[in-house]
Formats: C-alpha cells, structure tokens, sequence
C-alpha cells in the first residue's frame, strides 16, 4: 500500500494541468482574458517574456495570444455576460436605481460608470456595472442625461428605472436627467462624496497650517534621532503620529489629531505652528471628525434607510458649530444644500423601516425645525401616499390591476395597507435586525408596500464603493482615476474590462434576480 501511494504521488500531472484533463488551446486563452480582467492585469501581459517563460513551464503546448487576440478574447466575453445579464434583468420583480459615477484620466479624458442597484427576488441587494463610457463633458448634467438614456434603451429598461443617485460634485437641477425618473425627489448625490468634499474645504481653509504640521512631521521622521528623541519627550501619545497621504482628507485629519496631542512637544522642539494656530486647527478638526465619524458610519450601509438619521445629526451639528463662523459656517451651508436636494428621498426611505416609520421623521424634524415641522412632515407622508397610490394601480403580470389594493382593503376594513402599517407599533430595535428580510417576510401582509419597499430601500445614497469609502478613490470627492494604462487602451476596450470584472464576480447569482 505504502510503494503504491508513493507512485501515485511521483505520477507526472496530464498536458491539461490535472484531474486527468486534455489540453485545450481555446479554453485556456478564455482563462487567460478572464484572469486579466478579473485582476486588472495589463493586457501587454501576454507580451512579458518572463510571463511567457513561466507559461511554459507549465505547458509547452500553450501557444501565448497576441495583444490584439487577448483584447479581442475580453471583448468577446464582454459580449456574452452582457447579453445573459441583459436577459436577467428582464425578470426583475422591481424597478432599478442607477449610480453614476466620474472618472477621469491624466489626459482630462472623461469616463461615466452607471451601476444598477435592486432588489432580487430573494430579497437581497444586488449591484451590477451596466456601462463605463467615455463622455466628452462628464459633469454636464445634459451629458449625463444622454448616457442614462441610452443606457436604458440598451439594457431594456425604460419605464423601470426609479432613482438616479448623482456624484457629490453635482448640483440636482432635474432638467435632464429628471426626464427619465418618475420623481425628482429620487435623483440624490452621494453622501459620503458630500462629506469628503466639505473635509477638503475645511482643510484648505487651515491649508497654512496642514503644511506646518505636515513638513515638522517630516523633519521628526526624517532623522532616526531625531525621532527617538522626540518619543522620548512625547511619552506614550507618540505612537500615534505619523505622516498623512495629502490625497486622503482622512489621513490628514489623522496626523492633526495626533500632532495636536503632542502641541506642547512640538512648542518644546520649536516645531509646528503657532500658539493660536492650534487653536485654529481644534476647531477645524471637531467639524472634521463630525465629517469623519459619519463616513465611517456608513461605511457598511446597504440600504437606504440608514442614511437619514446620519445625515441629519450632521446637518444639526454643523448649524451648532456654525454659530462660531469660520470655516464650520462654510461647511453648513453646503450641507444645508445637500440636505435641501436629498433628505425628502432619505425620509421616505426610513419610512420604509418598520422600526421608525414616520415616528423618526417626526423627532428629528421636530429638533430641526421647531414650529415648522408639520409642514416638513406632511411632506414627506405626501410623497409616500402619492407612491402607495402609484404602486397600487401598477399593472401585474400575475393578477388583475387592483387585486393586491383590493385584497388589502378586505383585510384592514377602510384603513389602507399604509394607514395600517403606519399606526401598528414600532418593531423593536435589536441588533442584526436586516430590514430587506422583514419585508420579505411580511410581504404577504402588505403587498403594495413591500413592492415599494423594493424599490425604495434599493437606492443608493452612496456612489462609493465600502472598499473605497476614503480616498482619493471614491469618497473624498477629489474624483476617481482611470490609471495611465487603461487611459492608452481603447475607450470600448476600458469598458469591456471594468463590465466583465463585475460581472465575473457576480455571474453565478444571475438566477437570483
């Protein structure tokens, strides 16, 4: 038994890599593109000679694609992805959402993403790249409105699309994209963009400051002695110091909390700023942290529910803040903004939370507001009866028009499934609670409703990725970057590229939509 195992272990693998598999010229080339636009890999990949000595190692028999075979291998499963995913989105039980995001290039080129965001049939959040295109004027919102309507014709999805959710940097005038919404209240901006946009401002407003800091952190970490001398000062607070990434607003508020612990050190080795500058620099950082606390909040959210009651701690903080002037007054005028364009659309999406309902909405409003909150409320309970009218007169391929508002009305007497809804207490508030399965789960109680909550709670009050929630990669607002080298390849290429990397990582859940 023992020589036996033996053998087997010496027993030289098949020409195919293993498992007693043939070689197969065509499906390796297949692997091959997949591998590259999974990793984001260059395509001249296939041109390095170490690259091409370590294939054959592996298999002499492999016959390495040319550059122009290997991007025309992607543009092919481009194709092909794109049309299953086509055919899946047409069994959709709920309209989407679409996220758009800008890109740009060293060259000032410009690229647009639109990122669909639903709710499958199990009930659970789905995201899917539709399209990333080369767009002349990124930020003109009629640029944008052309891009959604073509994208909408080309995926089949005209009538079914619900919100559009805008990079932070754009004002919402509606004139364009608003066209293709059934509701303006649904076109909002990013969220997390906004915060790192106001970030950015408040440091450019102590930009004196950030350098002084910034350049005595250098000199501290420049010299080995220097830096043991300055530990031994500092005590235990050092270890929290060290040099930002000027790109990353977070970073650099980091490095001024931390160097600002330490302002008596710096005071003692004639470093960094002012007396009177530090006092700046707090003041500053107490309206960042607000800015950073909130962005780490929502890091994690899914849905839209979880976004009003951030949003509106952030708006109260920064009109208190604002009352000393500087900067903070700055920073709450921008937000009030944003609060003007996006917090009716993060109401109705808390509506939606059987924990909160309109009871949330009347509590903040009420600190917000003061006398004026019947108004702001009775806004927002406006706009989700106009919905619960919408959805309950909404053709069904199933059953007749008004089956389910029928089936309601018989259930709850003259209350409505809203009115009924809205009155039963307040579920509880325990954690792990996930609000997409108590809909699905409650569904068959309220029909309508949940239809709506489908929708509704799919909107994506973030653009950003939860990897690139920080950064100059997606929430500081500073843009996103296309790299130098996908800036040289062709425009429909970049776009096959970034498409079949989401949807190869998503392919096998097609069956959930």
């Amino acid at each position: 038994m023992g020589s036996e195992l033996v053998v087997a272990k010496r027993r030289p693998r098949s020409a195919g890599g293993g498992g007693g598999a043939t070689f197969d010229q065509d499906r390796s080339i297949e692997d091959l593109a997949k591998m590259i636009a999974m990793h984001e890999y260059p395509l001249n990949t296939v041109d390095h000679p170490a690259f091409a000595a370590f294939v054959l190692g592996l298999q002499p028999r492999f016959r390495l694609p040319t550059f122009s075979s290997i991007e025309a291998q992607i543009i092919t499963i481009f194709n092909r992805e794109k049309q299953a995913l086509r055919r899946a989105l047409t069994g959709l039980l709920g309209r989407v959402s679409l996220a758009v995001g800008l890109w740009t290039t060293a060259q000032t080129l410009g690229y647009v993403s639109l990122t669909a965001h639903f709710v499958g049939r199990d009930w659970k959040l789905c995201r899917r790249t539709l399209s990333f295109t080369m767009v002349g004027s990124p930020h003109s919102e009629a640029a944008l409105g052309d891009v959604v309507g073509f994208v909408l014709a080309d995926w089949a999805l005209h009538g079914r699309l619900f919100a559009v959710a805008l990079d932070g940097t754009h004002q919402i005038n509606g004139s364009h994209l608003c066209r293709h919404v059934k509701t303006q209240i649904f076109t909002v901006r990013c969220f997390t963009q906004m915060l790192g946009l106001i970030a950015r401002d408040l440091l450019a407003s102590i930009h004196g400051i950030v350098y002084s800091v910034r350049e005595s952190v250098k000199y501290i970490k420049a010299s080995p002695d220097r830096d043991s001398r300055f530990a031994e000062i500092a005590g235990p607070e050092y270890s929290g110091l060290k040099l930002d990434i000027p790109a990353r607003w977070e970073s650099t508020y980091e490095m001024l909390v931390a160097a600002g612990r330490l302002r008596a050190t710096f005071a003692e080795c004639e470093l960094g700023p002012a007396p009177e500058e530090w006092v700046q620099a707090e003041a500053v950082c107490s309206c960042l942290k607000l800015c950073f606390d909130s962005t780490a909040a929502v890091a994690a959210a899914t849905t839209a529910n979880l976004f009003f009651q951030e949003a509106w701690r952030v708006q109260v903080e920064l009109a208190h803040a604002a009352r000393c002037g500087g900067a903070a007054r700055d920073a709450k005028d921008k937000f009030e903004q944003y609060w003007k364009d996006c917090s009716l659309a993060m109401a109705v999406a808390v509506v939606m939370d059987p924990r909160y309902k309109l009871k949330l909405v009347e509590f903040c409003f009420a600190r917000m507001y003061g006398r004026a909150v019947e108004s702001h409320v009775g806004a927002v309970n406006a706009t989700v009866q106009e919905l619960f009218a919408d959805y309950g007169t909404a053709p069904s391929a199933a059953v007749p028009t008004d089956f389910d508002a029928y089936v309601a009305a018989v259930e709850v007497g003259s209350k409505s499934e809203l009115d009924q809804y809205l009155e039963e207490a307040l579920v509880p508030r325990g954690e792990g609670f996930e609000v997409l399965e108590w809909w699905k789960v409650n569904g068959p109680k309220y029909p309508i409703l949940a239809k709506m909550a489908r929708d509704i709670l799919a909107v994506p009050m973030s653009t950003v990725h939860v990897g690139a929630i920080f950064g100059s990669g997606g929430g500081d607002g500073g843009g996103r970057k296309v790299d130098d080298y996908r800036s040289s390849l062709r425009p429909e290429t970049v776009e096959a590229l970034v498409c079949t990397k989401d949807w190869l990582q998503h392919h096998s859940t097609f069956s959930d939509f």
